[in-house]
């Protein structure tokens, strides 16, 4: 989606970055920008500019440098914005086709993809939406549950800890029988189940915009 000259000049640009191990890498950006894109709110750039950042300014050459650098970060917003609204924001992994470096590039993928979720927190909880039919309650926290166990694992293992054993067998059968560690197959769910996250999130954003529209229009 983005051309080759973007992608070098955001990865110039987050090489300005003061702190760089404390600044997103460029795939982390790629979910951060995913993740505000379908967020039926609008988000000043003001407020999720520094994030990218840790909180601190990229140290530009020149002014010139700064107006192409955050221009081109702003073109790119505005893209996966209309691509989302043109239904042609799709997850950029092919699943099947995963190597032990995209596996890396995916982590990092969602915890970009998480930090723009957190920015409207109250949009992704399944209990700040009262009206929203349990179905798609339970879909949404499922959907969450997913993000936030690939980005911290520790966060979700008590979840799989209380299912039955039954239960937890049943979920993992699928699982090839040399995975025997519990930590390990949680994580392999959870990357199985994360396209189907994805869409259930894209899903309540257009709901939830077409929800703010009625209620503004005349």
């Amino acid at each position: 989606m983005l051309t080759a000259k973007e992608k070098e000049t955001l990865k110039s640009l987050l090489n300005l970055a003061p702190e760089p191990d404390m600044t997103f890498s460029f795939d982390e950006l790629m979910g951060f920008m995913f993740g505000l894109g379908i967020t039926p709110d609008l988000i000043p750039p003001s407020e999720w500019i520094p994030i990218i950042f840790a909180g601190d300014t990229p140290e530009y050459e020149s002014m010139e440098q700064m107006k192409e650098m955050s221009g081109c970060l702003m073109q790119v917003y505005n893209k996966f914005t209309a691509a989302f609204q043109e239904d042609r924001l799709v997850l950029p992994f092919a699943f099947d086709k995963l190597d032990e470096h995209q596996f890396d590039i995916l982590y990092e993928w969602v915890s970009g993809f998480e930090e723009a979720l957190a920015l409207r927190e109250e949009i992704w909880d399944p209990e700040e939406s009262p009206s929203l039919p349990d179905k798609n309650k339970e879909e949404l926290f499922h959907a969450m549950m997913t993000v936030q166990g690939l980005v911290d694992p520790l966060e979700v293992m008590d979840f799989f800890d209380n299912l039955p054993k039954e239960v937890f067998d049943e979920a993992f059968a699928e699982m090839p029988s040399e995975i025997d560690s519990r930590e390990m197959q949680v994580q392999l769910f959870l990357l199985a189940t994360l396209p189907m996250a994805v869409e259930t999130f894209q899903n309540h954003g257009r709901r939830m915009e077409k929800m703010r529209q009625q209620q503004f229009s005349p």
